[in-house]
């Protein structure tokens, strides 16, 4: 069998198979064909059977193998010319580019690209926002993991005043279920006809496949890169949805959720935080490679009468309106949002658990053993690993054990390395950890910089286990050192007489070089003993 693939329907649902080539020539089988579903027969509730079924598009065929485009040398002419930036919304979206929307859950972050949309499928200029008077565009909802379609999405985009006609939605049932995945899925919009002019994922981190881990940076770019590739294929503006982490810090950079390589992947950022004085929302860029700095723009949330109220509900729907412009960045909010004197708000619990763990007379644990119990309070192994390594009023050193042990965490006085046992000073005994700040960040501003020295970090393993590598290499030459200490002074009661395991721990003698090639060369001439 030979030919394309086509879709048809069974009693279960839909399903692929490939077009047989004794098809008619309307591409339908036989009726006597082995795969023919035959026809379906009418519900009893439903006389004319399909007839009042809901319409449904079929998706566009997914592509073989052996079409797939394959890499070749081109010749710089011949590639697209130079060209500016083009903007959905001037500042905050760039087209044919991958846009991340950052926040913390719950504060209106979804309302936003609602709000956008309405927008962009009437074409009603948005000057306070970037966004011109333009004709109407369409916007595919690529994925909505979080939210329902029928008790929230729809009725936010009615509310906002959204061209309906102009949505399309990616998922596998009429009521908006069934999310997809990608790249797996990734076909359906470059097919997409005619092509959306805003690509909305919420959230993205529901749309990875389960074999990569995005923790891990590489893996990250791997989930991440498609969505670059079809931004510049379709020219859209293809906006991510991601959550912040647990993380307070005077540094935007250091809360994004999930992975650091979104903020690498991305053109454009825009940070979303609630500002608890006002009651109101701030969003802005907090990244942007191809525009000057923009102030944070202000958003008001009120609720608007939609449906009939009842005993559950009110009835109403949640409306994002622009107010205003902030007299700050969305980095200066972030950096605003946290005292450096004081406590983090609300602390670090990951890092509180582990000052109270390591709140002992040794002030240092084996590192295995504060996973360990940082897994049975609820927290992975990398959100233990980050908390530490930001650990900084007191600091919390990682090394190696003396005489041959395993590694340890350990607290360490303020400013200070820690010994032997560690150090308490400066532990605050039931108080949370106060917030992460870089030794120069005064100095450095945005980059990130080596908890030993201070130095910018520049590359990816060095920004993941905070130390350059001169630090790192110090650290670990350090704990080497002692380790072959401990093992001399071992194998000092226990060496055998020719000293051979003391000569592995020190520079041999011209003596010593002298007796040994004595030795090899009367084995070599003594015959064996049989």
């Amino acid at each position: 069998m030979s030919g394309g693939w086509e879709q048809y329907a069974t009693a279960t649902g839909y399903q692929w198979r490939q077009v047989d080539p004794d098809a008619d020539t309307d591409g339908q089988l036989p009726p006597d064909h082995p795969d023919d579903p035959g026809p379906s027969e009418p519900h009893p509730d439903d006389p004319i059977g399909d007839s009042h079924a809901a319409p449904r598009r079929a998706p566009p065929t997914p592509p073989c193998d052996d079409e797939a485009p394959v890499p070749r040398i081109w010749n710089a002419t011949d590639l697209r010319p130079a060209a500016q930036p083009s903007w959905l919304a001037k500042g905050r979206l760039q087209r044919g580019a991958v846009n991340l929307l950052v926040g913390d859950e719950g504060i209106g972050k979804s309302l936003l690209w609602v709000w956008i949309t309405a927008a962009v499928t009437t074409g009603k200029p948005v000057p306070e926002y970037g966004i011109p008077d333009r004709a109407p565009a369409r916007v595919l909802i690529a994925a909505m993991t979080e939210d329902d379609w029928s008790s929230t999405v729809c009725p936010r985009l009615a509310v906002a005043g959204a061209d309906i006609d102009m949505v399309d939605v990616i998922c596998t049932e009429c009521d908006g279920s069934g999310a997809p995945a990608f790249p797996r899925d990734m076909f359906l919009i470059h097919e997409a006809d005619p092509a959306p002019a805003l690509i909305v994922v919420d959230a993205w981190l529901d749309t990875v496949p389960g074999g990569l881990r995005v923790r891990d940076p590489q893996d990250a770019r791997r989930a991440l890169h498609p969505w670059k590739e079809l931004a510049t294929a379709t020219g859209a503006a293809v906006l991510l949805l991601v959550h912040t982490n647990r993380i307070q810090s005077v540094n935007a950079r250091d809360r994004y959720g999930a992975t650091y390589a979104l903020r690498q992947k991305a053109r454009v950022t825009l940070f979303a935080q609630w500002d608890d004085e006002q009651g109101r929302l701030l969003v802005g860029p907090e990244k942007m490679n191809n525009g000057a700095p923009v102030p944070a723009s202000v958003f008001a949330i009120a609720p608007i009468p939609h449906f009939p109220p009842t005993e559950d509900d009110d009835g109403t729907v949640p409306l994002l309106t622009h107010v205003g412009d902030s007299d700050r960045t969305a980095r200066q909010h972030v950096a605003d949002s946290v005292d450096p004197a004081g406590d983090e708000p609300g602390g670090n619990p990951a890092q509180r658990f582990l000052y109270d763990y390591l709140t002992n007379p040794d002030g240092e644990a084996p590192a295995a053993e504060v996973i360990k119990a940082g897994k049975a309070a609820g927290f992975n192994e990398q959100e233990l690993k980050d908390a530490r390594r930001r650990a900084r009023k007191p600091r919390i050193d990682s090394r190696k054990a003396n005489f041959g042990g395993g590694w340890v965490w350990a607290l360490c006085g303020e400013g200070g390395n820690s010994g032997q046992g560690g150090s308490q000073e400066g532990i605050p005994p039931t108080s949370p950890p106060s917030p992460l700040v870089p030794p120069s960040a005064a100095r450095l501003g945005d980059e990130p910089t080596c908890d030993m020295c201070g130095a910018p970090l520049h590359f990816p393993a060095s920004i993941e286990r905070g130390r350059c590598e001169e630090c790192d290499l110090s650290a670990n030459t350090t704990a080497a050192g002692s380790a072959c200490a401990a093992s001399q002074t071992n194998y000092t009661g226990y060496a055998p007489q020719n000293g051979a395991a003391n000569r592995r721990h020190h520079h041999p003698t011209e003596k010593e070089h002298q007796n040994d090639s004595d030795e090899r060369a009367e084995r070599q001439s003594t015959p064996r003993q049989t």
